[in-house]
């Protein structure tokens, strides 16, 4: 499955899911803080790297699972393709804005761009929970057609808000222009092809190029659950795994975990995690790529968390293809 496949399935996601207090429903909205951070540079994407990096401004809706603005695998609307070859806004919102006359979506979500990248933007945002999806987009400037974005991606998690979530980009070919590089000309595709994931070019051999952060900016109750002081390390499934399997941990406050990937040899495949969790417990997934963003092999593999550096647990995985 390709890195940033969403709709519910992010490909490299940490939520952590705070439980609510006992006897307190879940808010039927809230409000999210989107930060869009970009790593994209001549260090990370040396190959034909061009002047005036940057991103257009992001554009999206909240909507239910009942209508799809984009996905991999698709025909990209008239919206998409603006978005993607000029950076425009208008056909998409307005393909928002038929979908909330239609009951299908909440509202147009619109913020700023990145005038430089490497930069980050960030857009506040209600969502309600009868819309609880979210599809944002930005194009990649300059370039033919090539795009970050989400679809789908839904912010709650078994009835209740997420409270932050870091989605991993990767930049997607809208499939209406053929140019290969990014200051190509104009060179409409003919018939379009479907939307999908870019690892030619200058993204062969790396085509992540940032993250999005979401997170809950209105304080949810946290019931008392296990002790905060004892790690925690559960695998959630499915085992054996053909495309995403999640694991919920739990860091002692305080105290620094990694969560990792290894071969049978012990050789590390994947970082998953680092850092704190505040004695909460976390939801981690593996979309069964390493490092670099490749499948990995059919197999057995080790999850490991370490908790300053010491190992704490171990949970088996098996890799079907």
């Amino acid at each position: 499955m390709p890195l940033s496949r969403l709709a519910g399935r992010a490909a490299l996601a940490l939520g952590i899911l705070c439980a609510a207090m006992p006897g307190v429903a879940s808010a039927q909205t809230t409000e999210y803080e989107v930060t869009f951070e970009s790593t994209w540079s001549a260090a990370t994407h040396p190959i034909d790297f061009p002047p005036n990096p940057h991103f257009s401004g992001l554009i999206g809706g909240s909507h239910s699972d009942q209508v799809s603005f984009w996905d991999e695998g698709e025909l990209a609307s008239l919206g998409i393709k603006n978005m993607a070859e000029t950076g425009s806004k208008t056909a998409l919102t307005q393909e928002v804005q038929a979908a909330i006359t239609a009951g299908t979506a909440d509202a147009v979500l619109s913020g700023g761009g990145i005038a430089s990248s490497p930069g980050s933007v960030t857009l506040t945002f209600d969502v309600d929970a009868a819309f609880p999806l979210v599809t944002l987009v930005s194009m990649l400037a300059p370039s033919p057609d090539w795009f970050v974005g989400v679809s789908g991606l839904s912010l709650r998690e078994s009835g209740e808000w997420i409270p932050q979530l870091v989605v991993v980009l990767v930049v997607y070919d809208a499939g209406t222009d053929s140019g290969m590089s990014y200051r190509s000309p104009n060179q409409p595709t003919v018939p379009p092809v479907p939307i999908f994931e870019n690892t030619m070019g200058p993204f062969a051999e790396n085509n992540v190029v940032g993250t999005f952060t979401f997170v809950r900016t209105e304080a949810v109750g946290v019931a008392e659950g296990l002790p905060r002081d004892q790690e925690h390390l559960v695998s959630l499934g499915p085992n054996p795994v053909r495309q995403t399997t999640r694991f919920e941990i739990r860091v002692p406050s305080g105290r620094s975990g990694d969560l990792a990937v290894y071969g049978v040899g012990g050789q590390l495949v994947r970082g998953l995690f680092h850092g704190q969790t505040s004695g909460e417990m976390s939801l981690v997934s593996w979309n069964g790529r390493d490092d670099r963003g490749a499948l990995v092999p059919a197999g057995v593999y080790f999850v490991a968390l370490r908790v300053d550096g010491l190992p704490q647990g171990t949970e088996k995985v098996v890799v079907t293809r």
